[in-house]
């Protein structure tokens, strides 16, 4: 039991230490999405990818019966592409790596997660970034080739010999040539080489296989493309696409299973049914056997009791009921033998399934199934709260992501607003020194030909102001005597009041 309940708690550490590592690496995971190439530089990749195509065409063309291969084995042309690649110079400012390190992918340079999060083109021209790519043996020289690089492989074409390209011109001629008169020994020789097959065999699989991982990569690419520009309806699976194959392999195992078990099932109670019915018939035969010994035996205790030719009553009498208590006694005996059949067979199954219980096997006995299957539920609680805290980690990290994805929206939104609002009070000192300008213009303009005309439309405002203040005065005193003549009328109104009440009370 201790080495038991030590192996528990071992395992129960190794568990917890597992979950934090998975924790662990979905955090670096998310660190590492910040690092994430744009669609620009994807196209880049593209293009250097073509442009790599054409070089080693060129190449081809330089070597004498190349051509004649690479026609007769279409889909291995990409397996030469890191050949081809050191025989043209690179011109971009990017140090292609080390075929030592194929995991080390050095990328083009990319603007950081704040100039992405900016809407200024300028940013993304002004800020940069090495970017390091995940972990993939694909794309051994990813570089971005310029429009120089065009113009060497324009340089490289010019400089080929003419030699080599009547050579070539020759060699493709023959091969046609030969191709049209057809001979059955050399098409079976050419056709039935092991080693040739196999060469070619080796060449589609390994074109297959960088095929494959060039997708990968794309694919990859993409995903963090989108999730960079917080598309996630695009990257998230959704609800309606279809089942994986390994699960749909699985669920389709145990549907097949289900229906054999089914079956079996249906078999079972159909070969039930045939041997109860089989029972029942050989039960009713039974009876009808032992009813008629019974009827016999009554038949032979008459005969043999009742001999006289004439019987006396009472004798009869007496003869019915001792054969009727003996048939009555015969059922009890019946009835009490099934009980005692069926209660054996009851035991008999108890004794068997304890037996079963407490020696399972020829070493395990009850108590240490019982406290395995102790140890097993803890181990089950343990693990539905470590997947508890997992789904619960993982929603949290899914809230955080979708919070920071609606914060940068938002901060983009009043970065703009921001640039909006500071570009209209711009626009509005503009007019307000444009504004200042006129009167400054008019002033000058109206100089002092204008004051009389001031001084005049001053003194008539000094008189205005006056009489409207008397009229104000003349207006608060009417106010105030009203409000003393309405303050007398309510303290007429109150004594009257008081005085009616005090009427009324005596």
């Amino acid at each position: 039991m201790d080495s038991e309940m030590g192996n528990t708690s071992d395992h129960e550490g190794q568990m917890s230490v597992s979950s934090d590592s998975n924790i662990r690496m979905r955090f670096d995971i998310l660190q590492t999405l910040r690092n994430i190439p744009d669609w620009d530089e994807l196209s880049d990749i593209g293009t250097s990818d073509q442009n790599q195509g054409i070089d080693k065409s060129v190449e081809m063309q330089q070597v004498p019966g190349s051509e004649l291969e690479q026609l007769q084995i279409p889909l291995a042309r990409r397996s030469l592409s890191s050949s081809a690649e050191s025989l043209i110079p690179s011109e971009t400012n990017y140090e292609a790596p080390s075929s030592q390190n194929d995991d080390d992918v050095q990328g083009p340079e990319i603007p950081s997660p704040s100039g992405l999060e900016s809407d200024d083109e300028s940013d993304w021209r002004r800020l940069g970034m090495q970017f390091k790519s995940s972990h993939v043996a694909t794309f051994k020289d990813i570089t971005s080739v310029s429009r120089s690089s065009i113009a060497s492989l324009n340089s490289i074409r010019t400089t080929l010999s003419i030699g080599q390209l009547v050579q070539s011109y020759l060699d493709g001629l023959i091969e046609k040539v030969v191709d049209i008169f057809v001979n059955s020994e050399y098409l079976r020789k050419k056709n039935l080489d092991k080693s040739k097959l196999m060469n070619r065999l080796l060449k589609e699989v390994d074109d297959h296989h960088w095929e494959s991982h060039d997708n990968n990569l794309l694919t990859k690419r993409l995903a963090e493309h989108h999730l960079r520009r917080f598309k996630y309806s695009l990257v998230t699976p959704s609800s309606r696409s279809h089942i994986n194959e390994s699960h749909l392999r699985r669920y389709m195992g145990a549907l097949n299973e289900l229906d054999h078990w089914l079956h079996r099932t249906r078999q079972a109670e159909q070969m039930h049914l045939a041997e109860r019915e089989r029972l029942l018939a050989e039960l009713e035969r039974m009876q009808l056997e032992d009813n008629e010994k019974v009827e016999r035996l009554e038949e032979i205790f008459r005969s043999t009791i009742l001999r006289g030719t004439q019987p006396s009553e009472r004798l009869r009498l007496v003869t019915e009921t001792a054969l009727k208590h003996m048939r009555a006694k015969r059922d009890a005996l019946s009835a009490t033998r099934l009980i005692l059949i069926i209660k054996q067979h009851d035991n008999s199954y108890i004794k068997k399934k304890v037996d079963e219980i407490e020696a399972i096997s020829g070493e395990v006995k009850l108590e240490t199934y019982l406290s395995a299957d102790n140890d097993v539920q803890q181990m089950v609680t343990t693990l539905n709260h470590k997947n508890a805290e997992l789904e619960r980690m993982c929603t949290l990290v899914k809230t955080k992501i979708h919070t920071i994805s609606h914060l940068r929206c938002r901060r983009k939104l009043l970065n703009r607003r921001f640039r909006e609002a500071k570009d209209e009070l711009r626009e509005r000192r503009k007019r307000q020194i444009a504004l200042r300008d006129e009167i400054k213009e008019v002033r000058r303009e109206g100089g002092i030909m204008c004051y009389p005309k001031l001084l005049a439309d001053f003194d008539r405002t000094e008189k205005f102001i006056a009489i409207k203040q008397e009229s104000i005065e003349e207006l608060k005193t009417q106010y105030d005597n009203l409000l003393r003549r309405i303050d007398k009328i309510e303290l007429k109104i109150l004594e009257s009041n008081k005085s009616e009440i005090m009427s009324r009370s005596d």
